[in-house]
């Protein structure tokens, strides 16, 4: 919180209780407000994360899993093959192992049936020959990361570039030592499209609110218990301000009358509707 006040954008994923006594996996994301260079306060986007979270544990099970089976691949990819293919089969995504020279040697049922294959033949066909030239080669890039770095690597690659509809997958690559030396690569590919599009529609949401909030012909005021943090244009020119920053960081009792026409002080008054407001009670009255 206190990095976005100093004009850091914050991202971090953490856990919320929620009433059912559970918690609940988040990703947030602070973005410092700024009001003619100057910050004054920050926008709070909660994205929930719970089905990324189950994906992601799916897919550390699935690389678990795949860890255990990787000895006998190694030794011979046909060892244990029917076993191999029924947990291949059952993973939520596309499985594959390519050779040494990134040519397929196995796919999953799932990935068969989005590319209309058989296992018959797949042997020899590389990222080139399924997706278009521009996705094989970023494809064929985190390949030879893999194969060079000898380490995981995981990307998000956007799968129909020049389409209408979007589509995203989260490809987790990882080596595959054989005994003669040679490094296959294995990996895996989720469809995160819904998650991507959910992530667009929060950016769009906030862009819609401050378009809504700069042009709303009501005086709009945003406060942070009663310190104004931000006010639309219709404020400005209700109550005969010229810019922002005249009216920003002041407490609403200091553009107010010390008494209200019932004869409570301002302050006394704001501060007892600030406070029901705050409990999630809305509040309407004259001022």
């Amino acid at each position: 919180y206190d990095k976005a006040f100093a004009g850091e954008r914050q991202e971090f994923e953490t856990l919320i209780p929620i009433p059912n006594g559970s918690v609940k996996p988040i990703h947030a994301t602070y973005v410092p407000h700024k009001v003619k260079g100057k910050i004054e306060g920050t926008f709070i986007l909660i994205q929930d994360i719970t089905k990324r979270k189950r994906d992601e544990k799916e897919l550390k099970d699935a690389k678990n899993a795949l860890e255990k089976v990787n000895l006998e691949l190694a030794e011979a990819l046909n060892i244990g093959i029917n076993q191999f293919n029924l947990f291949a089969d059952n993973l939520p995504g596309n499985l594959f192992i390519k050779d040494d020279k990134l040519e397929y040697v196995f796919l999953n049922r799932t990935f068969l049936k989005v590319f209309k294959l058989n296992k018959k033949n797949v042997k020899g066909l590389t990222a080139h020959d399924l997706y278009p030239e521009n996705i094989a080669n970023k494809l064929h890039e985190v390949d030879l990361e893999v194969q060079k770095e000898k380490q995981i690597v995981e990307k998000e690659i956007r799968t129909n570039e020049g389409q209408i509809n979007e589509k995203w997958e989260r490809v987790i690559k990882f080596p595959i030592k054989m005994p003669d030396g040679k490094i296959f690569v294995g990996g895996i590919a989720l469809d995160i499209t819904q998650e991507k599009q959910r992530s667009e529609a929060i950016i769009n949401s906030e862009l819609r609110y401050r378009s809504l909030f700069e042009s709303a012909r009501d005086a709009i005021i945003i406060i942070d218990f009663d310190k104004i943090i931000d006010v639309n244009q219709s404020t400005l020119k209700k109550f005969g301000y010229k810019d922002k920053s005249e009216i920003i960081n002041k407490s609403v009792v200091d553009i107010s009358p010390k008494f209200q026409p019932d004869g409570n002080p301002s302050r006394d008054s704001a501060i007892k509707v600030i406070k029901k407001a705050l409990t999630g009670e809305s509040q309407l009255f004259n001022w």
